[in-house]
């Protein structure tokens, strides 16, 4: 077995460890964090009919630190900026090491708002 090889086993095992505790942790990540709604989300009643949206900054973080410390190692998060801020939204995030420059995501997280106020629960999955 390559030392690539076992690398990703471990990183594979990690990441699935960090998910289950996670999931048994909580069911919503993160409950406390405020999500950062777009200001046209309180303009006036005409443009409340458009989608509401928030930034993945606090997701992003969120991962980051849950990753960092079940990896042992630092982690980079690319999620998209911006996603609709609404029940139901998936989206994914690439999970890199950060220590790892110019190489393909090792995972992806799973991401979806699952609360009105912008709350979430992710999992990540290896990348093969």
């Amino acid at each position: 077995m390559s030392a690539r090889t076992k690398l990703t086993a471990v990183v594979v095992l990690l990441l699935g460890i960090g998910a289950l505790l996670f999931g048994l942790r909580s069911c919503s990540a993160d409950e406390s964090g405020d999500p950062e709604p777009s200001p046209s989300a309180s303009a006036s009643p005409s443009e409340s009919l458009a989608p509401v949206e928030m930034t993945t900054g606090v997701i992003e973080e969120n991962i980051k630190e849950r990753l960092d410390a079940n990896a042992g190692q630092p982690t980079r998060i690319e999620c998209p900026e911006r996603v609709q801020q609404k029940i139901g939204t998936t989206f994914d995030c690439e999970v890199f090491f950060a220590d790892q420059p110019d190489t393909e995501a090792v995972s992806t997280a799973k991401v979806e708002i699952n609360g009105p106020d912008g709350a979430f629960t992710w999992n990540a999955e290896p990348n093969s």
